[in-house]
This record gives C-alpha cells, sequence and structure tokens, in this order.
C-alpha cells in the first residue's frame, strides 16, 4: 500500500497590501506582506437561490487565528493573494474574512 502524504494546509500563499504613496516627494507605493507561510486553498461554487448562476471563488484556510492578528496585519478586503500550488501559481483579491478561533479563512476570488 503506498503512503499518502495529507497535510492539513499543504499550499504556499503570500498575502500583500499596497499602500498607495500620496506623497510626491516620494517614490513608489509600499507593498506589507500581511502573510508569507502555509495555507489551503479550495473553490468555493455557488448557485443563485434560482439555480441559474454558478459563481466561482476561492477560499483560503489560514492557520492563524483571531487572537494572532493585529489591527495593523489581519487580512483586509482588497489585500492581493498568491497561492502556490505543487503545479501552478493562482493569484486573486481578498473579498472577504472570516476570523475564529481556530484558524482565518478568506474568500477569494481569482484575476
Amino acid at each position: 500500500m503506498a503512503d499518502y502524504i495529507n497535510p492539513r494546509f499543504p499550499h504556499k500563499c503570500v498575502i500583500t497590501r499596497i499602500e498607495k504613496n500620496n506623497n510626491p516627494l516620494e517614490d513608489g507605493d509600499k507593498v506589507i506582506i500581511i502573510h508569507k507561510g502555509e495555507c489551503r486553498s479550495y473553490p468555493n461554487n455557488v448557485v443563485s437561490d434560482k439555480g441559474e448562476v454558478i459563481t466561482s471563488t476561492r477560499k483560503l484556510a489560514l492557520p492563524t487565528p483571531q487572537h494572532g492578528w493585529t489591527e495593523d496585519n489581519v487580512p483586509k478586503v482588497g489585500d492581493e493573494v498568491e497561492v502556490r500550488r505543487p503545479t501552478y501559481s493562482e493569484r486573486g483579491r481578498i473579498i472577504d474574512v472570516q476570523d475564529g478561533n481556530l484558524g482565518t479563512t478568506l474568500l477569494w476570488r481569482k484575476y
């Protein structure tokens, strides 16, 4: 029998926030890394209440619980996500954040 490896957080991800630079004397925007590490990304396909439209979004599970974030570094709507899977990468933007006692779940949409 083959040995299977099935970790809880099999993917790697980077969540970044871009702060616009409003000072014309300074160069460029500031990129802040919110999270860099393990995660689990999976599809979240839902159908409208009339059963007509399938909406495809993604969920991203992070091992960091709500008490592991601070006000400055908690993921927010609009932050960018890059998920690295073994054979490909996905990029997108956060559309909802759900933090809890056992971890954080982000709802995001691919570009």
